[in-house]
């Protein structure tokens, strides 16, 4: 729950404010989508990993479902950098100057 709102903060923070409802809306919708996929991906996982026949495979299997979630936190950050990066090349209109949260 932390994570989302996190996400909700720095995307409020690094778009134009003309485009914040579509970006809310976006985030909301794969907020969602993780939470519904996100019990199925780490079945799916954990399931791989302790059902390999070869038992020197199996007894490192929480190893790599601890090394996948990482994993992907570490691309999910540096995708969320590269977002701000481009957010904040975008020059604001004299419109959305005058206005600050």
């Amino acid at each position: 729950c932390l994570f989302f709102a996190g996400i909700t903060i720095a995307t409020n923070r690094t778009v134009p404010a003309s485009l914040r409802a579509k970006t809310n809306g976006l985030s909301m919708v794969g907020g969602s989508i993780s939470k519904g996929l996100g019990p199925i991906f780490a079945g799916l996982l954990v399931a791989l990993s302790f059902s390999v026949p070869n038992k020197e495979v199996t007894q490192y299997g929480a190893l790599f479902i601890w090394s996948t979630i990482g994993a992907m936190g570490v691309l999910v950050y540096f995708y969320i950098d590269i977002l701000a990066a481009r957010a904040r090349q975008v020059q604001p209109s004299s419109a959305e100057e005058g206005t600050s949260i």
